[in-house]
């Protein structure tokens, strides 16, 4: 599913179909709390997600881009897993 509008910034692939109830919403909280903060550089991450599970991908501007990214998704209800595979590409 790719969001459009305003929300372009971000990618999301449901890869599980028994989740398109509850998915979208997560999306959508996922992709506020991404473009809302003001550390991250969301053109540069995609976010894969299933069953609760949440995959970040991309690249990162540095190692505290990359953690705020993870942490940006902290909390969010829905979320049981979060696994951040964003390459840094900044801070030699």
């Amino acid at each position: 599913m790719t969001l459009t509008g305003c929300y372009l910034l971000l990618y999301y692939e449901l890869l599980n179909a028994n989740n398109m109830l509850s998915a979208p919403c997560l999306n959508q909280k996922i992709a506020t709390a991404i473009v809302g903060n003001t550390h991250i550089n969301s053109r540069q991450i995609k976010v894969r997600t299933s069953n609760g599970r949440v995959v970040l991908c991309g690249t990162a501007d540095s190692w505290f881009e990359k953690q705020m990214a993870q942490e940006a998704l902290r909390g969010i209800e829905g979320i049981t897993q979060i696994e951040n595979l964003l390459k840094v590409v900044g801070d030699e």
